[in-house]
């Protein structure tokens, strides 16, 4: 399947729907591009979850080292 796109003056790109239908792409999914000797190849990027994710501003809620110990071994579920 070959599709034409026009880049924007802030270099955009519209990815052509049959072009995001057949790559499964929905907004808000990553993308990549390989490019090798002139051409670019566009596919899916892996859904590569974040592990920290979930303790985000995490370290903000704690006064002193001594709470930050004390979650981490219930983390580790040390008692």
């Amino acid at each position: 399947m070959r599709r034409r796109a026009t880049i924007t003056s802030k270099g955009q790109i519209t990815i052509p729907v049959a072009v995001r239908r057949q790559l499964g792409l929905r907004q808000g999914d990553l993308v990549e591009f390989d490019v090798d000797d002139g051409a670019a190849i566009l596919r899916r990027a892996p859904n590569e979850r974040d592990p920290f994710a979930a303790y985000a501003g995490a370290l903000g809620a704690f006064t002193d080292g001594a709470a930050v110990e004390a979650w981490l071994r219930d983390l580790r579920e040390d008692d």
